[in-house]
């Protein structure tokens, strides 16, 4: 299901490929051009859905992928109906970093639940709101665990649940991001749709080149659903 008004995106990837850049990136950019942006992240975004992030950052070593994937798709559905839906139906850009398809493969494929079962936990919860445009960033594992390693030696923002130094656990994230995004494709064939999932490599680009790519496929969008993008006059007073 996708809405007719609003517009909804979505930027999704592992750790190190550039993706939180990206979002801040292109939401600034969004909004100097005279957009009402709303950012989203999954999980979080309402505060049901942030305390649930505090918990599975604290508890992510003994919960079990089911556990996992319950509490991701309940918080993915509590930002739907309280945050994004809201939006959407007053014509609002919503960006989010990370959405579904990061529940396929951290929990479907790395938490080892399998697609299917995400696939069904997701339906149950009716979660059908489908994106206008979905990116995954993916990028050479050496290159994001370099990333990483850099951000954690600068003292920045290091998440232990999920950041990683460890070339292979890229490797992991960079195939199953590949995998579910053609599970996605495939299936939005069969129905006759575009690709739900658009990938993106980023491994030799530098931020504003992916932030080029990226927005020049945005701004097609909204040209298309008619919304209006307005070049703001840094002199206008």
């Amino acid at each position: 299901m996708k809405f007719s008004k609003g517009y909804f995106l979505t930027i999704e990837g592992g750790e190190g490929v550039g993706k939180s850049t990206l979002v801040e990136r292109i939401t600034s950019l969004l909004e100097n051009q005279g957009h009402d942006v709303v950012y989203v992240r999954a999980p979080g975004g309402t505060p049901f859905a942030e305390d649930m992030r505090t918990a599975f950052k604290t508890h992510y070593k003994v919960i079990d992928g089911f556990t996992q994937a319950g509490l991701m798709a309940a918080a993915i559905r509590d930002q739907i109906v309280n945050v994004i839906i809201p939006a959407l139906t007053e014509g609002k850009v919503v960006i989010a970093d990370r959405f579904y398809l990061s529940t396929y493969v951290y929990q479907g494929v790395i938490a080892g639940v399998g697609v299917e079962n995400i696939r069904d936990i997701l339906a149950a919860l009716g979660i059908r709101l489908a994106p206008h445009r979905m990116i995954a960033l993916i990028c050479d594992p050496n290159v994001s665990a370099a990333r990483i390693q850099v951000r954690k030696d600068a003292g920045g923002e290091f998440d232990a649940a999920l950041d990683t130094v460890d070339v292979r656990a890229h490797e992991r994230y960079n195939d199953a991001y590949i995998a579910c995004a053609e599970l996605l494709n495939a299936a939005a064939k069969k129905r006759g749709d575009n690709p739900a999932v658009q990938l993106l490599d980023t491994s030799i680009l530098t931020p504003d080149e992916v932030e080029e790519q990226v927005i020049a496929k945005v701004f097609r969008d909204l040209e298309q659903a008619k919304i209006e993008h307005i070049t703001v006059n840094s002199n206008a007073h």
